[in-house]
């Protein structure tokens, strides 16, 4: 089910009805006579129109319910008596309007959400699954059953519409997620036509009844008091902090049915006109028509207090990104076991895995980072006295603090561990694409996926971008930036620009950069495959070194150097000091060289 939970939301279809309009909210007890918004669910609104034009069509179909529900005419007014939540200024298919009444309306209560649905081909005569209402679903219906009712509401709404007795056939015409053997506790299950379907398209969600109403008491939120917010952090994550508290607080109060508050529904955050200031307060208020939660509590912006009480170092990444730091090695020489935490802001140890900004953090081995092979903008190296912490954040933004713990050797025998005086502290938050500006290198002759994958490995290199544990099951994860202006004319230029701009909806990129089209007068290093021969007996530093004087004999006006224009990985990752024989090694140009180009590949036989 939560699998389920995690699609639905992914598409904005987490509801209670099943058409383009998704009916959802609160429910009010019935002498407020309010017109609830929830009963409205036939607006569809398609990618490509204007703000202005579902603006008109909102204010008309909510006027409409307004004349047939009292028995005077009202206009109600926007602003006044609701507001429209608009996704983003491009409005694109799968994104959601929400349109809510103001709590101070006369007239109107409740919201409704709207799905933008994408561009649909003039001929498709497929009969769309939208509108369908399967609302006989109660706990304890077996599976069988819940398919017999799902596709007779399907075959009634084709024979209703193509007047024949054409029937669906589940899956090979659509599916069915969310499906349990037997349902024992409510839920949703989302019916969607398969897009190699002749017959449907679109979708239609089915929420799962209670066999008796379950009441719910509303929870006091007065009490909660153990939320910190400094100057140092973002309103994003001091609201995810909120959030966090609020349902807490509810699954405390009732552990088997737990319903998470929503913000803007069920409460609201009240920020000071200045989060920089401290004293300031922010107040969170519980909404007047929630039927979760009531009262209010405040929080009191304190002052930062970063762990700066001796050895320190600060440096950024950006959400589901790495970074790395590096420390003089005498540091840690009179410790053993040392390890790297995360602490909060007075330098204790955070246990709990929930409140850690941090996905990992770890020490390397000595000069193991030296030997990942990669390039020097892609892996830092460590110099010859130096140690390495790397650090992989998790998908939030504010500060993290690191400290070194290990046991001193002179009390080895009790194995306590203790704090060493070496601090880090990584400011998490977006990175500004726009210092790539002119840097990114692309030829003419070149496809557009290979420049697509170019920026990419740019601004992946750039971030230290690392693909987050929520993601790692999507097969294509969306990309975080457009590509405007390609130039797909025919006839394409030296010095033609490309543009690429970062998502509004990005957690990692913010901004833009331009590169221009180049002639491509890179050296292509690929006859070195035979030229060059590798000795089984030899040293994985000593075959590095002889193939960076094979490419200063052959190229040495190119002044070529190894881990800036090009890298060696062998597989597996081998030492300076190991043996070839019996590896593999790839020499790769650095994704971006304006040098080389190509990909040398050597398996080295065993023997001597």
């Amino acid at each position: 089910m939560k699998k389920l939970l995690t699609i639905l939301g992914s598409i904005g279809m987490i509801t209670g009805t099943a058409t383009s309009v998704v009916a959802c909210g609160v429910f009010i007890p019935t002498s407020d006579q309010r017109i609830s918004l929830l009963d409205i669910d036939d607006i569809n609104v398609v990618e490509g129109e204007t703000k202005e034009e579902i603006q008109a069509r909102i204010q008309a179909r909510i006027q409409k319910a307004i004349n047939s529900n009292l028995a005077k005419t009202i206009r109600p007014v926007f602003g006044m008596d609701y507001e429209i939540i608009w996704p983003s200024d491009e409005l694109l298919a799968g994104e959601i309007i929400t349109v809510k009444a103001n709590a101070t309306s006369e007239w109107l209560r409740d919201y409704f959400e709207i799905r933008i649905q994408a561009k649909t081909l003039i001929h498709d005569q497929r009969i769309s699954l939208l509108g369908i209402r399967v609302t006989d679903i109660i706990e304890g219906d077996e599976r069988e059953e819940i398919l017999e009712k799902i596709q007779k509401a399907i075959d009634n709404k084709l024979k209703e519409i193509k007047g024949n007795d054409q029937k669906a056939v589940f899956g090979k015409d659509y599916v069915v997620d969310g499906l349990e053997e037997k349902w024992t506790e409510p839920g949703i299950i989302l019916v969607r036509a398969k897009d190699e379907s002749e017959l449907i398209k679109d979708s239609f969600v089915i929420r799962m009844k209670d066999k008796a109403p379950i009441q719910i008491i509303k929870i006091s939120i007065s009490d909660i008091n153990d939320i910190e917010a400094v100057v140092d952090y973002e309103r994003e994550e001091i609201a995810e902090k909120i959030q966090k508290a609020i349902d807490n607080k509810l699954a405390e109060a009732n552990p088997d049915r737990v319903k998470e508050a929503v913000l803007g529904i069920d409460y609201t955050i009240e920020w000071p006109n200045d989060e920089s200031v401290v004293g300031n307060n922010i107040i969170v208020k519980a909404s007047d028509k929630s039927m979760l939660i009531i009262d209010w509590f405040e929080i009191k912006i304190k002052p930062s207090h970063e762990i700066i009480d001796g050895n320190f170092d600060k440096k950024t990444a950006v959400p589901n990104g790495v970074n790395y730091f590096f420390f003089d090695e005498s540091l840690i020489k009179d410790y053993d076991e040392v390890e790297v935490v995360e602490v909060d802001h007075n330098g204790q140890e955070i246990k709990d895995e929930s409140f850690k900004k941090l996905r990992y953090a770890w020490l390397y081995e000595k000069g193991w980072i030296n030997n990942s092979g990669l390039t020097e903008d892609m892996i830092p190296t460590e110099g010859p006295d130096q140690r390495t912490v790397s650090i992989t954040a998790k998908n939030h933004v504010g500060l993290a603090y690191v400290k070194l713990k290990g046991v001193k050797k002179s009390n080895s025998k009790t194995k306590t561990k203790e704090f060493l005086n070496v601090n880090f502290v990584v400011d998490i938050k977006k990175f500004n694409i726009a210092s790539l500006n002119n840097k990114l290198n692309a030829y003419v002759g070149e496809e557009q996926k290979t420049i697509e994958s170019r920026v990419q490995t740019m601004i992946d290199t750039a971030t230290f971008m690392h693909t987050s544990e929520d993601m790692k099951n999507i097969t294509e994860p969306k990309r975080d930036f457009v590509i405007k202006h390609y130039p797909l004319h025919d006839g394409i230029h030296v010095g033609d620009q490309i543009t690429v701009i970062a998502n509004k909806s990005s957690k990692s990129i913010f901004g833009e950069f331009s590169f221009k089209l180049k002639a491509d007068t890179r050296v292509d290093i690929w006859d070195l495959q035979w030229q060059f021969t590798p000795k089984p007996a030899e040293t994985f530093k000593t075959f590095k070194n002889r193939f960076q004087e094979a490419l200063n004999d052959k190229y040495p006006e190119l002044n070529l150097q190894l881990k800036k224009d090009f890298f060696i990985l062998s597989n597996p990752l081998l030492n300076d000091d190991d043996i070839i024989a019996g590896q593999r090694i790839t020499i790769n140009a650095h994704i971006n060289s304006d040098k080389i180009k190509c990909e040398i590949k050597y398996f080295v036989p065993p023997g001597k």
